[in-house]
């Protein structure tokens, strides 16, 4: 998750770093007798959307808890002068104050003050301590953090969030110290800038957001694609459950008939919804810790869909460090329909950093996922039949169901790539019954598709072609060139459809052929592919050959192929050939 947080950052809007230097390396008297609000470090200036981080060494004498470093975080203006106004001065033993009171007093003016410090040790941990603190300014939030490790190595920190303002106006900070003093490692000290927290949110700064009440945009997830929402998530710590909230919904709005959630999803490692299944549930929270984890964490959410089945992983980092992950998955419907995304929560706040969509790479796809593939735009490979070959191969066919030439198309070419020289097309065979081509009006094609009263069943055609699996060959037989398709739906019925070439050049010249698809995408069986010799289908003096195991009813054509609906053509039954 660190590095994933890294990742977002650098891409989204590091702008590069800068030394800001202060000429103060040591504030406050060296034998730690230090008056309160006596000796102060320089001022630094603390610019919208960038952190200030700064690196100093604690000492104290070990009497109070107080009697540590503090940070003041100021309107920018110095100390004394007309309109100086402190927006927080935060202190090492994890108290402050502000305009609207202290730690003790108004809970809802600091977003989050929090620690883990060993209070049984504090005094004496802090003397000689290394402090490494950050001070963020991200729109109108305000996050200061420090790490702190002791002349032991034993490592706390202290992490407190405010929000300031617009996030426009000049802000500042200083250090100060009470019976204690501090040195500064001014080459420690950077400015580095950080995404803009301008962005969507979801709840308020007071963490008063009651539940079902405020939502982020819909997420629209396409099959077989992803979307990865990048967050803050920033809790009351009223309970579990104030955290963020993940829903998962058809096509219809909230609060209208046809609304339906698939399952929600909570950070707490709960949820429920029409498709919910808590065995595929699982997390690596640590429950003693999560509700001051969970406060300010930085959430990864991704939402997959793979086929009909749904994942969600939530990669969350703490502000301390510690990562955790909770992980969720189910079937949602036939893997087709419509499934949105959105984010909501409970006494909490969500900051938006990040919205990224994903295509899933799916192996041998050919076309757009979401169907909207425009006419010989997307392409399978290649592949090349030798004389007397037969290349074989199965695909996945989808369509958007709007046309009857939404589905696959297979292409018989000469040698030379598309839109090269001597690229010519000796036939284009569509699954709708129709094709083209320097050599189609000399073939024949076959089919036995459902028909009504007018012919081919088209609108049922458009629906038993979605999801149907096609297994097509290409086959070569001296100058004669046979493309069939044998095509079973997703109910387990089955058709074909075949396009006989008689001659194809001489039969010896090369001989290509490759798939495309508009308004549907295809997926091929990349392990089916194979070009194998051709079967033998003589002898051709079938009306001499009997043939017991065919019934007297079946019907099939020159290729051997079985027609359970012949048109007009020659045809073998009884083994013999007849004409129909």
């Amino acid at each position: 998750m660190k590095k994933i947080y890294s990742f977002m950052v650098a891409c989204l809007l590091i702008l590069g770093s800068a030394n800001a230097v202060a000429d103060t390396s040591v504030v406050g008297s060296p034998d730690n007798t230090t008056p309160w609000w006596s000796a102060f470090s320089d001022y630094y200036t603390l610019e919208p959307n960038q952190t200030l981080k700064l690196s100093f060494t604690n000492y104290t004498d070990c009497v109070n808890n107080w009697d540590n470093f503090l940070a003041v975080l100021t309107n920018g203006k110095e100390r004394g002068a007309d309109g100086y106004a402190e927006y927080a001065v935060l202190r090492a033993d994890s108290y402050g104050w502000g305009p609207k009171g202290n730690t003790n007093d108004d809970k809802s003016w600091f977003v989050a003050l929090s620690n883990n410090y060993n209070w049984g040790t504090f005094a004496a941990d802090m003397n000689g301590a290394h402090v490494d603190l950050s001070i963020t300014r991200q729109g109108a939030h305000v996050t200061v953090h420090a790490d702190v490790t002791t002349t032991a190595n034993t490592t706390y920190f202290e992490h407190f969030t405010l929000n300031c303002d617009d996030g426009t106006q000049d802000m500042g900070l200083f250090l100060s110290t009470q019976n204690g003093h501090l040195v500064i490692d001014n080459d420690q000290t950077t400015t580095t800038q950080v995404p803009d927290e301008n962005g969507p949110v979801v709840g308020t700064p007071d963490l008063s957001l009651p539940w079902w009440s405020d939502f982020s945009d819909y997420f629209t997830l396409a099959p077989d694609q992803s979307v990865t929402i990048t967050f803050r998530n920033d809790s009351s710590k009223g309970g579990n459950y104030t955290n963020w909230v993940l829903g998962l919904c058809n096509n219809a709005n909230r609060g209208e008939t046809a609304y339906s959630e698939y399952f929600i999803l909570r950070a707490d490692a709960y949820g429920w919804g029409d498709n919910w299944n808590a065995a595929n549930l699982s997390n690596d929270y640590n429950w003693d810790t999560f509700q001051d984890d969970m406060d300010g964490a930085l959430v990864e959410l991704t939402i997959s869909r793979d086929g009909a089945t749904v994942y969600v992983t939530a990669n969350i980092e703490t502000v301390a460090g510690d990562t955790y992950t909770e992980d969720y998955f189910c079937d949602c419907g036939d893997g087709e329909q419509t499934i949105r995304a959105f984010l909501t929560a409970e006494k909490a706040q969500l900051v938006i950093y990040n919205v990224e969509y994903q295509e899933i790479e799916v192996p041998g796809l050919v076309g757009l996922m979401d169907n909207t593939t425009p006419f010989f735009s997307e392409f399978s490979p290649y592949y090349t039949i030798e004389p007397d070959h037969t290349l074989k191969l199965s695909f996945k066919n989808y369509t958007n169901r709007a046309a009857n030439f939404n589905n696959w198309i297979a292409v018989l070419t000469t040698d030379a790539d598309r839109q090269a020289d001597g690229y010519a097309e000796y036939a284009v065979l569509r699954a709708d019954n129709y094709g083209w081509g320097d050599l189609y009006s000399t073939a024949t094609i076959t089919q036995n598709y459902l028909t009504n009263e007018e012919g081919i069943d088209w609108e049922a055609f458009k629906q038993y072609m979605d999801g149907a699996n096609v297994d097509l060959s290409v086959a070569r037989s001296g100058k004669q060139v046979v493309i069939s398709a044998d095509i079973t739906t997703v109910d387990g019925a089955s058709y074909n459809e075949t396009l006989t070439i008689p001659e194809v050049g001489d039969g010896t010249q090369v001989v290509r052929s490759f798939l495309t698809v508009e308004g549907g995408h295809l997926i091929i069986d990349e392990a089916s592919v194979q070009i194998i010799p051709t079967p033998i289908t003589t002898p051709t003096a079938i009306e001499e050959v009997e043939s017991a195991k065919a019934s007297s009813s079946a019907v099939y054509n020159l290729q051997g192929v079985r027609v359970t609906a012949p048109r007009h053509g020659i045809y073998i039954q009884d083994g013999k050939k007849v004409v129909k």
